[in-house]
């Protein structure tokens, strides 16, 4: 683990190389603030699949997937009182033996919202990760 102030000069660095040079790097990690920093784009995998795909600004403001959604809500906020939080219902599924099927950690009928994009590279890669979003 790096110091705070060192891990937010790579940070930085890695912002302003990929500004100069326009360069993109596939940044994994765990720590949304960081993402929110770094990234213009995000994939959220979940028990080693994509399970949603979104601009930065997407992501952090209409989550569709509620993994994505609860990593979201358990980030923590600068929030003057106490804050309360909701557990995750439902069973967690066994990464040896995944669902073939709609993979959620909550028994939820969800509808993806995602645009189709613009940039052909992505929409090769939305076509892939979302083959039934026409």
């Amino acid at each position: 683990a790096l110091d705070v102030s060192i891990q937010a000069k790579i940070i930085n660095l890695f912002v302003d190389l990929k500004d100069t040079y326009d360069l993109t790097y596939l940044f994994i990690s765990h720590d949304i603030g960081v993402i929110e920093h770094i990234s213009d784009r995000v994939i959220v995998m979940y028990l080693g699949r994509i399970v949603e795909t979104a601009p930065i600004e997407t992501f952090v403001k209409q989550p569709n997937h509620p993994y994505t959604q609860a990593l979201l809500a358990g980030v923590p906020r600068l929030e003057v009182g106490k804050r309360q939080y909701e557990p995750i219902s439902g069973e967690i599924p066994s990464p040896l033996s995944p669902p073939t099927a709609v993979i959620s950690i909550q028994d939820v009928n969800l509808q993806h919202r995602a645009a189709k994009p613009k940039n052909q590279h992505y929409a090769k890669l939305h076509q892939r990760i979302f083959p039934h979003v026409i």
